[in-house]
C-alpha cells in the first residue's frame, strides 16, 4: 500500500519563496496552521516554513545553538527583545527559515516509509508528483485515521 491510497489534503495555501516571514506569520495566524509549503511559480515544492522556525529566529543566538542556554529565566521581561528580533526578521525571505529536513514523499511511497518519516518530525509531509509539484500534505492524523478505518473494516 502506498501514499496514493490516502485522501491527501490538496494544498489550500502556499507561499512563494519571496514571501516574507511577516507574510508567513500572518497566514499562519489567519488560517490557524503551523506549517506552510513554499512553492515556485509552477507549484514545485521548495520547502516548508513552520511556526517553530519563526519562534527560533526570535530567540537570542545563545538559545538557538546546540547545547546553548536552555533556561532563560534570568533574562527578565524580554518582550522588548522579542519585538526587536521580530522587526529584524519580519522582512526576511521566508525561504531562509524553511525547514531543510522536511522530506517530500511521492504518491508511490510505501505507507510504512511515510509513517517512519512522519514519526521523525512535527511537520506534515509534502506529497509531490514526479515533476516535483506539490500535490498535497499528509499529516499524522490523516494516516492514523486511514489506518484505524482500515483496521475496523478488516
Amino acid at each position: 500500500m502506498t501514499v496514493r491510497a490516502l485522501p491527501i489534503c490538496p494544498p489550500t495555501l502556499t507561499l512563494s519563496p519571496e514571501a516574507t516571514v511577516a507574510e508567513a506569520m500572518s497566514m499562519m495566524i489567519q488560517r490557524e496552521v503551523n506549517h506552510i509549503p513554499l512553492c515556485a511559480e509552477h507549484g514545485r515544492f521548495l520547502g516548508l516554513i513552520s511556526s517553530n522556525a519563526v519562534l527560533r529566529a526570535l530567540l537570542p543566538a545563545g538559545a538557538r545553538i546546540e547545547h546553548g542556554v536552555e533556561n532563560l529565566n534570568f533574562a527578565g521581561d524580554t518582550l522588548p527583545m522579542l519585538l526587536y528580533h521580530l522587526r529584524d526578521e519580519a522582512q526576511r525571505p521566508a525561504m531562509e527559515l524553511a525547514d531543510a529536513s522536511v522530506t517530500p514523499v511521492r504518491q508511490g511511497t510505501p505507507l510504512l516509509e511515510a509513517a517512519q518519516l512522519l514519526s521523525r518530525t512535527t511537520a506534515p509531509l509534502p506529497v509531490v508528483g514526479d515533476d516535483g509539484r506539490l500535490i498535497g500534505m499528509m499529516s499524522r492524523r490523516m494516516l492514523l485515521t486511514y489506518l484505524l478505518d482500515k483496521s475496523r473494516n478488516a
